[in-house]
């Protein structure tokens, strides 16, 4: 998508929760864009498609389960490889049906549950790290 002759790109992403703690992916060092860095699982939105439509490929995508999609925890703007975009996160649970995550090593080498006290160790420092406290916010006062 072009904006005022600018690349602009819709991304989900979902913060997966199982308890008190959320879901976290290690970049491949192979990866041209943040490799070795912590992030949420997700990415863009191709044409046609819906927001839940599209979190639901990119988690399949990158760690082969299926989620229900809660409640948009919230959004925000950066810009990455010339492009402007904009994130949408999504609180989000395991299917019922779903196992535990599995890697695509081509995207991810390690993962993690984290909890609220140890999001600081994984030296996350950027704008998910806000929806990461907004998240473990709403799992502290019982939202779904």
């Amino acid at each position: 998508m072009s904006v005022d002759g600018h690349n602009t790109n819709i991304v989900v992403v979902a913060l997966l929760r199982r308890g008190n703690t959320l879901f976290i992916a290690k970049r491949a060092d192979t990866k041209q864009t943040w490799p070795g860095r912590y992030e949420l699982i997700g990415g863009h939105v191709d044409p046609g498609e819906s927001l839940e439509d599209a979190l639901h490929r990119e988690v399949r995508e990158e760690i082969g389960v299926e989620i229900n999609v809660g409640q948009i925890v919230g959004a925000f703007t950066y810009e990455s490889e010339d492009t402007f975009k904009v994130e949408i996160c999504y609180l989000c649970d395991l299917a019922e049906s779903s196992s535990e995550p599995v890697l695509n090593a081509e995207d991810h080498s390690e993962a993690a549950w984290i909890s609220k006290e140890e999001l600081s160790v994984f030296g996350k420092e950027d704008e998910e790290t806000g929806m990461l406290e907004k998240a473990f916010a709403l799992i502290e006062e019982g939202e779904s």
